[in-house]
């Protein structure tokens, strides 16, 4: 059983507080959430939520930036922002005694910051040299979510382009500023050894100079599922598959979840002793399942040689159609144990315990039950994870593929085989003719 004790409260001025107690702890931790990501950039200024982040740290109307460089290390701990599709997070790691030093000096940062053209030149170059300028991670997840929401703003990438990161003003930095820094959007969640109500008071104090504003939206996007291939001339070769189950129960979900655990979230995992130890044709094979934007997305990553992906493909969609057909009570039963285990440990993760506050508000709008997600999760039954697993491949997939044209399958054969849809031409009709 996990114990713990949360508790939320939302203040006057719209701000969300959140704590998880933690005794006997030396240190805590503190996040504070703004609702503005890479998704409320406007058109034409990709990249501004990220470049806000940067320059939060550069000074307020109070301290310089040596000034908040100088109060970071008096803190002694770690410090740190990042900017999501759909929040901008700061988040510390501290000594208890320094949890209202630490809300102070957020709350400085975050209400007052002191937007300058020099600090924006420099941290442009910083950004610059951050941009990995089409790696393969960045260029499989744009191609992905093209793939899965055309048309749609979910595949900018976060850091923003070249041109739209050197064209961004003063003026556009404050706008976004006043437009989301504001209480209407900020979660502010702690844990460690302090009381809430003592935490609630430190917020309004520290944060009373926040403006209250209006809460951020986002929009409602659609997901079709498609194919892109990425054609190129590499030895190397990638396909990431994928699901949208947003429309799933939240049982359902946390089933979906525990079916990834089990297909690739681990080294014992289904696809990577198919895949990898038997018969060693991927470099890397893994699974998730992640929430962009409140739209959740179960992924397979797979990356090997390209003289064998078709053999890298046939036999991921095999694997996977197989767990959903059938899965071996000792597979639940191991990913049981797995969850046991990551939630125990986790109890010594205050970082972790923070984290989970701060995304269920932003996924989910709501703080969730620790020890009933707990629960929930050991008591679900193989016919449960292959119940939502075979409604999960009923819906349209989507796959992305990085590939030299001569040696990669057809995707429309890689669709059908995932779907279980009839087809008689090319690489598919090959292998349903092999059986």
């Amino acid at each position: 059983m996990i114990e713990t004790k949360r508790h939320v409260t939302t203040l006057d001025n719209g701000i969300t507080v959140l704590s998880e107690y933690a005794p006997h702890f030396n240190r805590a931790a503190v996040a504070v959430n703004v609702m503005a990501g890479g998704i409320h950039d406007p058109e034409g200024k990709e990249g501004l939520a990220h470049v806000l982040e940067h320059l939060i740290f550069r000074g307020s109307d109070t301290r310089s930036s040596a000034d908040i460089q100088s109060a970071i290390q008096d803190l002694g701990g770690y410090i740190n922002g990042q900017t999501f599709l759909d929040r901008t997070t700061y988040s510390a790691t501290i000594i208890r005694e320094d949890i209202g030093k630490t809300l102070d000096l957020f709350a400085d940062m975050i209400a007052r910051p002191r937007i300058d053209a020099a600090d924006l030149d420099l941290e442009k170059k910083i950004v610059e040299d951050e941009n990995c300028r089409g790696c393969f991670n960045c260029s499989m997840n744009e191609a992905f979510f093209s793939a899965a929401y055309p048309d749609q703003i979910l595949s900018r990438p976060i850091i923003g382009f070249e041109d739209t990161i050197r064209d961004l003003t003063v003026e556009d930095l404050k706008e976004f500023h006043r437009d989301f820094y504001v209480a209407a959007n900020l979660t502010v969640a702690v844990c460690g050894d302090i009381e809430h109500d003592a935490l609630v008071d430190m917020v309004e104090r520290s944060f009373a100079a926040l403006p209250k504003g209006r809460p951020s939206t986002w929009p409602d996007f659609r997901y079709t599922g498609g194919d892109m291939h990425m054609g190129t001339r590499s030895e190397d070769a990638g396909v990431w598959l994928g699901f949208d189950f947003t429309d799933m129960d939240l049982d359902e979900k946390r089933a979906v979840d525990m079916f990834a655990d089990i297909l690739g979230g681990h080294g014992q995992s289904l696809l990577m002793q198919e895949l990898r130890e038997k018969r060693g044709l991927v470099y890397h094979v893994s699974t998730e399942t992640e929430t962009c934007a409140r739209r959740d997305v179960l992924r397979v990553y797979l990356q090997g040689p390209s003289s064998s992906i078709r053999d890298i493909c046939t036999l991921t969609i095999d694997t996977i159609r197989q767990a959903a057909r059938s899965l071996a009570e000792d597979e639940v039963d191991k990913a049981r144990r797995r969850y046991h285990l990551g939630a125990k440990m986790s109890q010594d993760a205050l970082e972790s315990r923070v984290d989970d506050m701060i995304t269920d508000i932003s996924d989910l709008g709501r703080v969730t039950d620790p020890a009933e997600r707990y629960t929930r999760y050991q008591s679900m039954t193989a016919g449960d994870i292959t119940a939502a697993a075979r409604k999960l491949l009923a819906s349209s997939p989507t796959i992305a593929m990085s590939a030299p044209i001569r040696s990669a399958p057809k995707l429309s054969d890689l669709r059908a085989r995932l779907t279980d849809e009839k087809s008689t031409s090319g690489f598919f009709g090959l292998l349903k003719r092999a059986g």
